[in-house]
C-alpha cells in the first residue's frame, strides 16, 4: 500500500505574528506486510510562524526510514537525515548529515540481540562577535557502533 500526503502550503501566515512564510512537506509511506517504509521532504521560509504544523522555520529536511522483516526472527532497519538552517538567525547555515543501520535478532522468546552503526556529521556556523566578516566553522564527525542484548 503506497500512501502520498503532500500539503503544498500548510499556511501562509500566523495572524497572531507579524511575519510571513510558507512552508511545503511531501510524504510518501509504504506499510506492507514485511517491509515498512517512509520517504518525506519538507521546507519552511524563515517567517514561517505556525507551531501546529510540526514543520520549524528556515529548515530544509529530507529524510528516510526503512525497516525489513527478512524472517520472524530477524529485522533490518535503516535511516538517513539530511537537514540545515536556513533561518536567517544565529544557527543560519547549520547542517546535520546522519545515516545509520542496525539489524536486530531474536534469539528466543526471551533474548533479542541489536547491533548497529550510526554516523552522524554536522556543521555549525560561529559568528564572530563585533564582526560580521568573521565567520568559523565547526565540524562535528561521529560514527558508533553499539551492540546489546535485550530481554
Amino acid at each position: 500500500m503506497l500512501t502520498s500526503k503532500n500539503f503544498s502550503s500548510i499556511t501562509e501566515t500566523n495572524p497572531l505574528v507579524s511575519t510571513e512564510g510558507k512552508a511545503a512537506r511531501l510524504e510518501i509511506r509504504h506499510e506492507g506486510e514485511d517491509l515498512k517504509a517512509r520517504v518525506y521532504a519538507t521546507k519552511s521560509d524563515p517567517g514561517f510562524q505556525n507551531a501546529s504544523a510540526g514543520v520549524v522555520a528556515g529548515r530544509t529536511e529530507l529524510g528516510a526510514n526503512i525497516n525489513y522483516t527478512v524472517s520472524p526472527n530477524l529485522e533490518l532497519s535503516a535511516n538517513a537525515l539530511n537537514t540545515k538552517d536556513e533561518s536567517g538567525g544565529t544557527t543560519n547555515g547549520a547542517s546535520r548529515e546522519s545515516a545509520g543501520v542496525t539489524a536486530a535478532y531474536k534469539v528466543n522468546d526471551m533474548f533479542k540481540v541489536e547491533v548497529g552503526v550510526n554516523s552522524v556529521k554536522e556543521r555549525w556556523l560561529l559568528h564572530q562577535p563585533y564582526s560580521q566578516h568573521l565567520v568559523r566553522f565547526l565540524l562535528l564527525s561521529i560514527t558508533n557502533i553499539q551492540a546489546a542484548v535485550l530481554s
